[in-house]
């Protein structure tokens, strides 16, 4: 089964412009397309939809289904990272996230957030740290101060138990 034709394909998150946000509702921009990924739930199941919006000159707009997938109906705590939850900004949140969640749940496709390299190891963590200046302060993503760094162990108790425990590094 290919990819859908009708995914988002960001090249640029220049043009990507998150316009509203509500709980269960994100409605952004990429280039000149205006778009809506909606949350929804019934007592069983939860799934995201995004569609296309098609707006016209009274400001009302018409909605083009393209993609649904399994998903939190509470869009806004899987897609957007704002720097502070008190009050969003909308050109504070951070697209670059909010782009890797649109491709990790299959309504994007992108090269330009895809290649970026990850942190998967100390080194990596290392080599990304010697650009900031050495007095910096240091914070987590809440905004709370690291108490500490150490080895953790992952244990691998869910299906297939087959898989070995795991130590990891762990900024706490």
């Amino acid at each position: 089964m290919g990819e859908s034709p009708k995914i988002i394909d960001i090249q640029d998150l220049s043009l990507l412009k998150i316009t509203k946000v509500k709980p269960w509702a994100i409605y952004f921009d990429y280039g000149q397309k205006h778009y809506l990924l909606h949350g929804k739930s019934d007592d069983y199941e939860s799934i995201q939809e995004l569609y296309k919006r098609h707006l016209n000159k009274n400001g009302f707009y018409t909605l083009d289904f393209i993609k649904s997938n399994y998903g939190n109906e509470y869009v806004i705590n899987d897609y957007i990272k704002p720097i502070s939850w008190q009050t969003i900004v909308y050109n504070q949140i951070d697209k670059e996230y909010f782009g890797g969640k649109m491709i990790s749940h299959g309504f994007a496709k992108s090269d330009e957030i895809s290649n970026k390299p990850k942190i998967n190891t100390v080194q990596d963590l290392i080599s990304k740290l010697q650009k900031f200046p050495m007095d910096m302060e240091v914070r987590d993503y809440d905004f709370m101060e690291i108490e500490d760094v150490k080895i953790q162990t992952w244990h691998h108790d869910n299906y297939p138990y087959d898989k070995p425990d795991k130590d990891y590094v762990c900024i706490c």
